[in-house]
């Protein structure tokens, strides 16, 4: 006797029935959590051919590494080498400029005295000397600077000059560190502290996009760009400080001072409108009040 045969059309509903009855279930795709940025913020120093930390700027950076949804964000203040800072732990104590710290012989100075100067709580410094500076910006194939007037910088390990022409240059390494940390004649148009920042925001503005790149860079660096932050965080920073300033979100400000001695390596005190400025803007970096410092009402803990 033949067998009867089930018709297609009924496997096909037995197999719907035990579906929807839980025998098969299609598992849902996984979510993934996403964490929320966590801001870093660092010193950034440049030195002279004295080790003076001509160059100074307090950077933050942090990155949304949610998929599809980046959202970098930086901010850069540019503090002057002259503003007094204490030095953690001295007794007496006893207060330096900033652009004296790198010479301290504590590495952890140029933090701690920034810390305490502004009450932040800093994730490292990062110091470059001159060489190092010059290899950074060769290392992104030079920057381009507009020089508002030609002038003239001399090398006092060369017998030879340098002359940057008026107008937007491509600089080498050697000739922006040189443009940055030479001491120029009081009428050029632009100080010190604003040649840093032209010459900075065009390194941010030329580093790889690559996290692998950037880290060689940092590395070939070695011990002539001293650092008390990880490599993470200076990733971290210079890649949300690149991103920023390619899409012109970069808040930038320039930290307010009064001279109060003059010369060549004068000192400054801060302003209120200085301290209110940097304060602002990272106003989430702030440090914990010390506990001695802290009122207690009658009755609490």
């Amino acid at each position: 006797m033949a067998s009867a045969r089930v018709p297609v059309s009924a496997i096909a509903a037995l197999i719907v029935a035990g579906s929807l009855a839980g025998g098969c279930t299609t598992p849902a795709d996984p979510v993934e959590p996403t964490n929320p940025p966590n801001p870093e913020l660092i010193l950034v120093q440049v030195l002279d051919r004295d080790e003076y930390a001509v160059g100074n700027a307090l950077m933050s950076g942090s990155i949304d590494d949610a998929v599809g949804a980046p959202s970098p964000s930086s901010a850069i203040a540019y503090v002057p080498a002259s503003v007094l800072v204490p030095i953690a732990g001295a007794s007496p104590p006893r207060r330096v400029t900033l652009g004296a710290t790198p010479i301290i012989p504590d590495t952890l100075a140029p933090k701690t005295s920034t810390e305490a100067a502004f009450g932040l709580a800093l994730d490292g410094s990062w110091t470059l000397d001159v060489l190092a500076f010059a290899g950074l910006i060769d290392a992104v194939g030079g920057v381009f600077v507009d020089i508002p007037q030609a002038v003239r910088l001399g090398n006092p390990q060369s017998p030879s000059v340098m002359i940057l022409p008026s107008g937007r240059q491509r600089l080498s390494g050697i000739a922006a560190a040189e443009y940055v940390t030479a001491e120029l004649p009081s009428d050029f148009p632009i100080d010190q502290l604003q040649r840093f920042r032209d010459v900075w925001i065009a390194v941010l503005a030329r580093l790889p996009d690559s996290p692998e790149r950037l880290r060689q860079i940092l590395t070939s660096l070695g011990f002539l760009a001293r650092t008390t932050a990880s490599v993470e965080t200076l990733l971290e920073v210079l890649e949300a400080g690149r991103v920023a300033v390619l899409d012109q979100s970069m808040d930038e400000q320039f930290v307010s001072v009064d001279i109060i001695r003059g010369g060549g390596r004068p000192a400054a005190v801060l302003t209120s409108a200085g301290s209110r400025t940097v304060a602002t803007m990272f106003a989430e970096f702030a440090a914990p009040e010390p506990a001695d410092q802290i009122t207690v009402g009658r009755g609490e803990l």
